[in-house]
């Protein structure tokens, strides 16, 4: 699902913030009641717990591990980081590809 909003530069800059590791706290805990800053939120929550899984992978499997699981998962980091940060300047909801189907899941209040 694209759809492109009209957001206003402060929630832009806010929703910014979850595609950016340990900042997707910044706009989960001030997001408000704005969809725009919660969506984006969630999305950054899901790429946030993947990263933290592959560090954790990476630094459990012994060879592969810091040899194949870290560098790929540092490239997919930045990829999805990329994706999610060009549909925020873009004021689009588009889910991240291959995880973005999660934060579905995800219930903020």
């Amino acid at each position: 699902m694209s759809e492109n909003f009209r957001v206003k530069k402060t929630d832009r800059s806010l929703a910014l913030f979850a595609y950016l590791w340990v900042l997707v706290l910044i706009p989960l805990l001030a997001w408000g009641k704005d969809d725009f800053i919660h969506w984006h939120a969630r999305q950054g929550l899901v790429l946030f717990l993947f990263e933290c899984a592959m560090m954790i992978l990476s630094i459990v499997v012994p060879v592969f591990g810091p040899l194949l699981i870290f560098p790929l998962g540092l490239v997919a980091s930045v990829v999805l980081s990329l994706f999610g940060i060009i549909n925020v300047l873009g004021g689009r909801h588009e889910k991240l590809p291959i995880i973005g189907h999660l934060a579905d899941k995800i219930e903020l209040s």
